[in-house]
């Protein structure tokens, strides 16, 4: 039988938002309490992003030499070689081979590895890549999975050595009627020519229902380091951290206020307010650092109860036996029409109220701020605000409601967020298109 749980079902769902981040050393980054506080800078929109441009191309410049790591050349000849599928851990560490984004790889192997349906030891066994047959040996083993293979294209010999192991103290559940057995730590390795140039470690604790509670992930590649921490409680917490030679470039932390559950009361909430409160946000990309405020259930409890009215059905006012151009079709016409426009016009004032509830809910029960670290001033903090979309036809006009962030400058300068990514930012665009070129 192949056990397997679905951890991402159990836990990190339950991380709704995003939360504080704290400090690894003295102003490495600002709490969320204090970035609030900080002074304006004055410089104005196009300094700012000026800013923000050059900090993401000092992070890009950071990466160059990712993909001459000798573990993303061993993955890429892994991933030509029709690589047997036998296991989820293992397809995640291939997929950095496979992806020319290979920061988002090396993301998506992280949640993968935490979140991802865990094949156990019954995939385990030793496959060596035959160069005659070009397909994959296998040998029986009860202790690891692991793959033997060149770690360069047309080599000859097999001195890349991936290896896989999970262990468990023999916790399980039953879900749906199959006991599954609970993995408390998957570890992977990467040789080439006998030296380690990949590690992956990970670790997982439970409550006695199987709902995880702790959740730990480590990929390190040479001199690039890329982290997963989280932490279920009455404050649930995760965190995402990469790297390179001990100088944090890329972060998001999670932190939510949580009222008591287990399984049951997890799988089973339909109302958000009753599973989250209070949240905090900290995502960091170089010297800029996003910080981020939301009482979610204060947000939902805030929302008036309406209900948008029924759109109006065809068939109540067309029988079908009208002919088209008669005075039966005319007047089923204009009484549906009629219908429809009672019906918009609910809409339109049910839509609007609702919009400007949610937007004065997010004002009153949510903040966030761009901090430049360098200077420990605000970029910017972000207020909402409604807007109207319509769609005219007929000289009629129907109106939809809607709201957008706006990014609050020192200088009073306000921009929305679209407005604000969709100039100025080239030649960062450019450097990534580089890096990405770099590994194919």
């Amino acid at each position: 039988m192949t056990k397997h749980l679905t951890i991402s079902s159990l836990f990190l769902v339950a991380v709704i938002v995003f939360g504080a981040c704290k400090k690894d050393k003295p102003g490495s980054v600002i709490d969320p309490d204090d970035g609030f506080e900080l002074p304006y800078n004055k410089e104005g929109v196009t300094a700012n992003k000026k800013f923000v441009e050059d900090e993401g191309r000092s992070v890009v410049k950071k990466l160059e030499a990712l993909p001459d790591a000798d573990a993303i050349k061993a993955l890429n000849t892994l991933a030509d070689l029709n690589m047997p599928d036998v296991d989820i851990t293992l397809s995640a560490v291939a997929r950095i081979g496979r992806q020319p984004n290979k920061v988002a790889a090396i993301g998506r192997t992280l949640t993968t590895v935490a979140e991802a349906d865990v094949t156990l030891n019954n995939a385990y066994g030793i496959y060596e890549y035959n160069h005659q047959t070009g397909d994959w040996d296998k040998t029986a083993s009860s202790e690891k999975l692991e793959l033997r293979f060149p770690a360069l294209a047309n080599a000859q010999t097999n001195n890349a050595v991936l290896t896989i192991a999970y262990t468990s103290n023999g916790q399980v559940i039953d879900i749906d009627g199959e006991s599954l057995e609970l993995p408390t730590a998957v570890n992977a390795s990467l040789k080439v020519a006998g030296e380690e140039v990949l590690k992956l470690v990970s670790s997982y604790a439970y409550e006695s229902d199987g709902l995880p509670k702790n959740i730990d992930v480590t990929l390190t590649m040479g001199g690039y380091k890329a982290t997963l921490l989280a932490e279920k409680g009455s404050t649930t917490k995760a965190e995402v951290k990469f790297s390179v030679n001990g100088e944090e470039l890329i972060a998001a932390s999670l932190e939510a206020e949580t009222r008591n559950y287990n399984m049951d009361t997890f799988e089973d909430e339909d109302n958000l307010e009753d599973l989250v409160g209070a949240s905090n946000a900290s995502i960091r990309l170089g010297n800029v650092q996003l910080l981020g405020f939301f009482d979610v259930r204060k947000f939902i409890s805030a929302l008036p109860n309406l209900e948008y009215p029924d759109y109006p059905d065809y068939y109540d006012y067309f029988t079908g036996n009208e002919t088209w151009g008669s005075a039966e079709y005319a007047a089923a016409e204009a009484a549906y029409d009629e219908a429809y426009r009672k019906y918009q016009t609910q809409y339109e004032a049910v839509d609007k109220q609702l919009t400007e509830a949610e937007v004065d809910a997010l004002k009153k029960y949510s903040k966030f701020v761009a901090v430049n670290l360098s200077t420990e001033q605000r970029i910017a903090t972000v207020d909402f605000q409604v807007y109207e979309d319509k769609y005219c036809y007929d000289g009629i006009c129907d109106i939809y409601y809607d709201y957008e962030p706006v990014l609050v400058f020192g200088d009073e300068s306000r921009v929305s967020f679209e407005d604000f990514a969709d100039t100025g930012f080239d030649r960062l665009i450019s450097d990534l298109e580089d890096l990405i070129e770099k590994f194919d």
